[in-house]
């Protein structure tokens, strides 16, 4: 980036550097060509009537547009600037509430040194506080300079009244008498005819803005010939003239309304003045002080200066009567430019009338008045049958003249490109105008487009392509709703790049494609469609298309392309995205929602990562390809392109049909040795992509296991994966929980969207350990290990791992647990048959009152992930209360429910009434514990813990506890409180239930044996039943 700038007035500095990371406002000055960025002290205060300063450019710098960026306290209508001697005849884009934002065209710039000031009109003082000049980036900055650069106004359409949607206008005729000394109308009459599509309309509604009282309506009434007047009132908070229909319009009939106004149309931001693009009405001067007047309705600002049904949805036909003064400038007359045909140029006297008469439909945004002193440049276009011709003419500034008149054989030949491509220009009975206007946009008014001075200066400007294509995309067929602008926007950034290659190759086609910068921002069709976000409706619109045409081919594109324009449903009306598609699968002969709905309704892309690798079958080397896709929100079908390069020169190419988040190909490319691989090498695709190597997918989360003594069937549960790598699943099956795996089934049988199976064959006392994994371009690693133990009918036992804390701490690898496993091993000695499931599970697939016994693993669970939370709280207390028996065991459930502050009143009152225990202290430091003797449960048996053996975890903090209505069933130290037993009545309840809570984890015992040991203990004092015919294991 090149800044070189100097300012005059007692003040000559020149300065150069090559990176400058500077924000103007939210704009990114990096890799822009920066004139002049000045601010600070030394610009505040007067300094006169003129600020200069120079720039040298090279020729690319020369051909590139840019944003002239004033602040301070300045009146656009009070300062001129003068561009290497030539005045800027351009509106600003915003207010003074983030400055003035002028675009400066590269018709203005020489190659070497150009000279810009800024000059007060009557020599006042001016007061500058900042002055910067840089160049745009993109095509999109110089389309809708106003919109990039204007006051952040956020756009939504503004709902109809239920009344307009009972009327069809069917024509409007508008008089209007500017005196072209200010923006204003001094007499307007607008007599529309409409339909009624309702039995008995009694009101008429049109939208129409008051300005704050600075429009007056002096009459309504039937126009002629009766000219009965209307009684009428104006909702002015909600822009509708509301006019009753004496009589009711019965249905189907026509009814006419004529309303005579005058006044100043509202042109001030935000609210509904200024539209989109600026003001809608706006008079402004060029060159020396000649007047303009223009308006700009886009999107629904035409009821600034008519009263109409504002909505593209609704077409019409209009004839306009504009009476301007007699008056030429520099020997040119002032003329007005209009939609249509010019029927007649009517001399008054004093006043001229220009008579125009559009008698194609068009929505209201389209209809267009420009006037100052034009000079015409034009051309005679040849239709498609070589007989018929229309004008094409530019109509443009005296001054300008010599640079602009040289576009209209240009222009000729793009409208002969778009009419061989898509189909004859649909307004061959009336011309194809363009007029000079005072805003930095474009705007495609029906047959009368209106530019930006000295656009057409640059042959084939961007903006000329892009305006005139819009007469078939936009014009001709209208979006319905500017949800679904991109089908104008969309498909004229498109047409720019399908004339580039008609131009210039297919080369230049890719090329002007890559420039284009796109976002992810929102849907192209969505309610924000009407903010005209120029890297989603333009852009990425074009996008979709640039896609479509691979996906499609060229024969199918360009037929769908030619439907869509011929479609008698759709020509001189309007459409919307579905229109679009629906001619698209009758060309290709195919349904097409799947490309659209995944393109069009999300805010995203897709985003690979691949890599490849090769292998050998006789002759032959085959090309191996892994997919995946990494971003959010499901998959994204298309084809995709690869170009293989061969020692010794040579390139193949193939393409493969991606239709899932994993995906492998192996592609034959016939005899040679691969170098090189290169993803979509001709850009065919919108993504983000990355040569490398692909993680296989995280591991799956099992939410139970039970067994069925009845049928000899064990269910085993999972969630479905939702990492976009995986494809499936594989169940193993292990007669121990930690070795001697086999494969139940797998992702043949077990597919991404399946989350259960059912494995047949067990025997009653058969104990069985299971996990999951998730396959995809690779295996993960294994879920957490539960267990099951079938007995000769429902389990008596249910195991709940609680237990999610466990794969956030250090200590687990990042790996799953089989925790669980060692729960059940421990059980399945005992012989109870019992179940397992996740916490998550209870109360849902799982009623604790269904099993005799709960053990409920916490393990080193605390704050964070709640040891138990107030659900599991109420489904625990009503168990206890029902007469259930529970042994709980973990390190932090103490401190999470009732340490000095933090806990709830509800978990104190748990902790304390049915965990029956108080907390006393984090951390026993002691890792052996004891039984207390006598009735404990444990009697006097002694266990280690956490320190050695094949305790899974080291538990840094065991709770001590003290016993609340309990008795102490283990201690860590005479007096010291590892766990208590419990057996009465719990809460109001009559019924006795049974509880052991331990404040260490029961995993960590050291040994299998010892965890045996104290599981039998648990379960003889709860007298856990014992199926008939099983033998005790654990013994003293």
């Amino acid at each position: 980036m090149k800044l070189a700038w100097k300012v005059s007035l007692c003040l000559s500095i020149v300065l150069s550097v090559t990176a400058f990371p500077v924000l103007a406002g939210d704009v990114d000055l990096t890799g822009r060509t920066v004139l002049i960025d000045r601010q600070g002290p030394r610009l505040r205060g007067p300094h006169g009537p003129a600020w200069a300063f120079s720039a040298t450019l090279d020729a690319p710098a020369a051909s590139d547009h840019y944003a002239l960026h004033l602040e301070g306290d300045l009146d656009p209508d009070a300062i001129r600037i003068l561009i290497n001697g030539r005045t800027l005849d351009q509106d600003p884009a915003g207010s003074v509430r983030v400055g003035l934002w002028y675009q400066v065209p590269p018709a203005l710039l020489v190659v070497g040194e150009n000279s810009f000031a800024i000059e007060s009109r009557d020599g006042s003082p001016l007061d500058l506080t900042l002055i910067r000049a840089f160049s745009l980036v993109d095509s999109a900055e110089e389309a809708h300079f106003d919109r990039m650069f204007g006051d952040p106004v956020r756009w939504t359409q503004p709902a109809t009244d239920p009344l307009q949607d009972l009327m069809d206008v069917e024509h409007i005729d508008l008089a209007l008498n500017l005196p072209m000394t200010g923006a204003t109308i001094t007499s307007g009459v607008m007599t529309m005819t409409a339909r009624s599509l309702t039995g008995g309309l009694t009101e008429c509604v049109l939208d129409f803005n008051d300005n704050g009282g600075l429009m007056t309506v002096s009459s309504v009434d039937t126009g002629p010939p009766s000219f009965t007047p209307l009684t009428h009132s104006w909702d002015t908070a909600n822009e509708r003239l509301r006019i009753t229909l004496s009589p009711p319009a019965p249905l189907n009939a026509t009814f006419t309304v004529r309303v005579s106004y005058s006044g100043s149309p509202n042109n001030s931001p935000p609210s509904y003045g200024a539209g989109v693009f600026g003001q809608p009405f706006r008079y402004t001067t060029h060159g020396s002080s000649v007047p303009l007047l223009y308006t700009f309705n886009e999107p629904y600002r035409a009821r600034v200066w008519f009263p109409c049904k504002d909505i593209p949805e609704d077409k019409f036909t209009i004839d306009l009567h504009v009476t301007v003064p007699d008056a030429s400038y520099g020997g040119f007359p002032l003329s007005v430019v209009s939609n249509g045909a010019l029927v007649s140029n009517i001399d008054n006297g004093a006043t001229r009338t220009f008579n125009w008469s559009e008698g194609f439909p068009l929505s209201s945004y389209l209809v267009s008045i420009c006037c100052t002193n034009y000079r015409a440049a034009s051309g005679t276009y040849t239709a498609l049958d070589n007989v018929t011709t229309m004008e094409v003419a530019h109509h443009v500034y005296p001054e300008n003249f010599a640079s602009e008149s040289p576009e209209v054989p240009n222009t000729i030949t793009v409208m002969e490109f778009f009419a061989d491509t898509f189909g004859e220009y649909p307004f061959l009975t009336e011309k194809y105008w363009t007029a000079s206007h005072g805003s930095g946009s474009g705007m495609e008014h029906q047959t009368a487009t209106s530019m930006p001075a000295l656009n057409l200066a640059t042959p084939f400007h961007r903006r000329n392509i892009h305006e005139l294509a819009h007469m078939w995309f936009g014009d001709l067929i209208t979006n319905n709703h500017f949800d679904h602008l991109w089908i104008q926007e969309g498909w004229a950034t498109y047409c720019e790049a399908l004339f580039y290659e008609f131009q210039s190759g297919t080369a230049a086609y890719h090329a002007y494609v890559d420039a284009w910068t796109t976002s992810d921002a929102v849907p192209i069709v969505s309610d924000d469609g009407d903010e005209f976000n120029n890297s989603i409706v333009y852009r990425k619109g074009a996008w979709v298309l640039h896609m479509l045409r691979r996906v499609l081919g060229d024969t199918a594109f360009f037929q769908g392309a030619r439907n869509y324009i011929a479609d008698p449903a759709l020509r001189y009306g309007t459409a919307n995205s579905e229109d679009v598609e629906r001619n698209f699968e009758t060309a290709a002969g195919q349904q097409l929602d799947w490309y659209f709905d995944q393109w069009l309704l999300r805010a995203a892309r897709p985003s690979y990562t691949w890599n490849w690798s090769t292998h050998t079958a006789g002759p032959d080397t085959y090309v191996d390809i892994d997919l995946l896709q990494t971003q959010s929100g499901g998959t994204y079908v298309m084809p995709i392109d690869f170009r293989v390069d061969f020692s010794g020169g040579g390139t193949a190419d193939f393409t493969v049909n991606n239709t899932m988040a994993a995906q492998s190909f192996s592609v034959n490319v016939g005899p040679g040795t691969v170098t090189d691989v290169t993803f979509d090498p001709d850009n065919w695709l919108l993504d983000f992509n990355t040569e490398g190597p692909i993680p296989a997918p995280a591991a799956p989360t099992l939410l139970s296991v039970t067994g069925n003594g009845a049928t000899g069937n064990v269910t085993v549960r999972w969630l479905q994966s939702t990492d976009p790598s995986a494809t499936g699943y594989r169940l193993y099956r292990s007669p121990n929980g930690t070795s001697g795996w086999t494969l139940v089934a797998d992702e043949s049988t077990l597919t991404l969207a399946t989350t259960q199976h059912v494995a047949g064959g067990f025997s009653a006392w058969d104990t069985a350990h299971f996990q999951l994994t998730a396959v995809g371009t690779g295996e993960s690693a294994p879920s957490d290990v539960y267990s099951v133990r079938v007995g000769p009918g429902a389990a008596s036992l249910l195991i709940v791992d609680a237990y999610d804390r466990w794969n956030t701490q250090a200590f687990s690898g990042g790996l799953n647990h089989a925790i669980a496993a060692m729960h059940g091993r421990a059980v399945a000695a005992y012989g109870t048959p019992f179940d397992t499931c996740a916490n998550e599970e209870v109360g849902g697939m799982f009623s604790l009152g269904s099993y005799e016994v709960v053990d409920w693993i916490c393990g080193d669970e605390s704050t964070v992930h709640e040891t138990f939370s107030a659900a599991e709280q109420t489904l625990v207390s009503a168990y206890l209360e029902g007469g259930g028996k529970l042994l709980v065991s973990g390190n932090e459930i103490g401190w999470d429910l009732d340490r000095p502050s933090g806990p709830t009143g509800a978990d104190r009152a748990f902790y304390n009434n049915y965990l029956r225990a108080d907390y006393v202290t984090d951390d026993s430091n002691d890792y052996t514990v004891t039984g207390t003797g006598g009735s404990s449960a444990f009697t006097s048996h002694a266990f280690s813990y956490g320190s050695g053996g094949d305790s899974p975890y080291h538990p840094d903090f065991p709770d001590v506890v003290a016993a609340v209505s309990s008795t102490p069933a283990i201690e860590y130290s005479p007096g010291v409180i590892a766990g208590i037993q419990y057996s009465g009545t719990f809460g109001a309840s009559a019924t006795p239930g049974m509880l052991v809570h331990l404040g260490f984890a029961f995993e960590t015992i050291n040994s299998e044996p010892q965890r045996i040991q104290a599981m039998d203990d648990v379960l003889s004092w709860f007298g856990a039943s014992v199926p008939a015919g099983v033998v005790l294991l654990g013994a003293d």
